[in-house]
């Protein structure tokens, strides 16, 4: 059975018309070059100081910081707002408002000459990435059948990487790629922004949050039928919001910390969450170009490289959502725990390399190698497993509080590292890559024992099968690496909210057992 139909349109809107705050995010990034001439003239010209590469990269760092700042303050202010305003106001609507106002900042900052206005675009566009990056998906995760939900969410993603595809090409000098034409890239997006608007409204909103808001039942199977479509079940589908809301009825970080398997959920979502930061495809992001330009790229080369790159990973990126229902959510996560520790040795081998001898072609062949790793991650959406996971292990209303978290210790930890790198990368070169390979190796240990499998269930169901890995890991022998206890007696009122699902599941056991005798 394929996607419902109104799915993959909504995907298709979400991912290639939303992806706006990418494109201006971008231009940070694919223009480096450029950019930095435009921050050296505003400077001198407001201020009368002519920039060396060293304050260059420190104003880099500061402009990529006021991003990260951005998304901080939206993780904390407006990610909450979700279970008040809604999905789908926040996911269209407000992100819209908001890279509307990123972009006339961008605009306004070229020609006014002020790289204060441009740190002001970044700002306001960091706003929008926690919506996009996690509200977007957990609303369409929530609208999309079990079996999909995790297709959906990395749909959304594939969908944006064609949309970068595109952006990248407009960043070319040739079009817009240029000191004397950037500016066209925000006046683009604002065209975007306002297709996305009309097409975006005529979606509904997540029957999911209208059932926790005790809509009527009418509205919530219209809706349901209206992503679904019409041959859905609707005594299931309903009576698994019911069993979700019935395991936690409050959305209080503390209460739901106090439940033993939701505990060892929240810790393994964070870990997720801080995975991808503490990775040299984080770093990649940001001064991606600029490392390639280090290591014997012409600045034009690299943009092109990265264009063939994409269009060569289509493929993969179109099979991406399906291996993500068919293989699995942990075969994946493995595969990119491993790919990541292969490019932080590729990437230090190919600096310590340049350091002693300069650019060649093996530092060439070194980055092809590393950059066609890191697409493999980034198609396998790796800074987003986070985001599968709360969708996938956490009820409905615990997520916006855990989301809130998860988004607050990714950007908090993104601070320092996007920070120190510039700096550090100055001052150790090849050997700043080596924390990030150690992190790494840790990263795919604790995963290898902890991590389960969570596809084409409801979170229901997931949470049950939960109980019974932590139960079975116990008393293991690698007990000691895992986080925290599980033994899930019920010590505390909200502990004991979740004794139904303990219930259910030793009945299962008990069943069982009796059928085979």
């Amino acid at each position: 059975m394929s996607p419902p139909r109104a799915i993959l349109y909504a995907v298709l809107v979400h991912g290639i018309l939303g992806s706006f705050g990418e494109l201006l995010g971008m231009m940070f990034n694919k223009i480096a070059v450029p950019l930095r001439s435009f921050y050296n003239h505003s400077i001198e010209e407001h201020y009368g100081v002519y920039l060396d590469p060293a304050s260059l990269s420190l104003v880099s760092s500061l402009l990529t910081n006021a991003n990260i700042l951005g998304s901080l303050i939206s993780t904390l202010v407006f990610v909450p707002q979700i279970d008040v305003w809604g999905r789908k106001p926040v996911a269209v609507y407000f992100r819209s408002v908001i890279c509307l106002l990123a972009s006339a900042f961008y605009i306004a900052a070229k020609f006014l000459s002020s790289v204060e206005l441009f740190a002001l675009g970044q700002f306001t566009n960091g706003l929008n990435k926690p919506l996009k990056v996690a509200v977007a998906k957990l609303y369409l995760a929530e609208c999309s059948p079990n079996e999909y939900r995790g297709f959906t969410a990395q749909a959304i993603s594939t969908a944006t990487t064609f949309a970068t595809i595109f952006g990248t090409v407009l960043m070319f000098p040739g079009l817009f790629g240029t000191e004397d034409k950037w500016h066209l890239i925000p006046v683009f997006a604002i065209l975007i922004i306002i297709v996305f608007c009309a097409t975006g409204s005529r979606f509904p909103e997540s029957p999911k949050y209208l059932h926790l808001r005790k809509e009527s039942k009418t509205k919530i199977t219209q809706v349901i039928h209206e992503y679904q479509g019409e041959n859905a079940d609707l005594d299931s589908i309903l009576d698994s919001f019911d069993k979700e809301e019935e395991l936690v009825h409050s959305n209080s970080f503390r209460e739901i910390w106090a439940n033993e398997t939701l505990r060892h959920v929240i810790i393994l979502v964070i870990v997720a969450t801080v995975w991808p930061i503490i990775s040299v495809p984080e770093i990649l992001g940001f001064y991606g170009i600029s490392l390639k330009v280090n290591f014997g790229f012409s600045n034009e080369g690299a943009l092109f490289f990265d264009t063939m790159e994409l269009a060569l990973s289509i493929p993969f990126l179109v099979l991406m959502p399906i291996l993500f229902e068919r293989i699995g959510r942990r075969p994946l996560l493995l595969t990119c725990c491993f790919l990541n520790i292969l490019i932080a040795i590729c990437i230090f081998t190919a600096k310590f390399s340049t350091d002693l001898y300069g650019p060649s072609s093996v530092t060439i062949y070194l980055t092809v190698a590393y950059s066609i790793m890191n697409s493999v991650c980034t198609a396998c959406g790796f800074s987003i497993f986070y985001i599968i996971l709360i969708a996938d292990l956490l009820p409905i209303s615990s997520k916006a509080i855990v989301t809130q978290t998860c988004l607050a210790i990714n950007f908090c930890s993104a601070l320092p590292v996007t920070f120190l790198y510039p700096i550090a990368y100055s001052y150790f070169g090849a050997f700043v890559f080596l924390p990030f390979l150690f992190f790494q190796c840790l990263f795919l240990l604790y995963f290898w024992y902890n991590l389960p499998e969570t596809r084409m269930n409801s979170v229901y169901s997931n949470l049950v099968s939960l109980e019974g890995h932590i139960r079975s890991r116990a008393n293991s022998i690698w007990n000691p690496i895992m986080l925290g206890s599980y033994d899930l007696a019920p010590r505390s009122r909200a502990a004991s909210l979740y004794q139904p699902l303990i219930t259910s599941m030793e009945t299962q056991r008990t069943y069982s057992t009796l059928s085979l005798g």
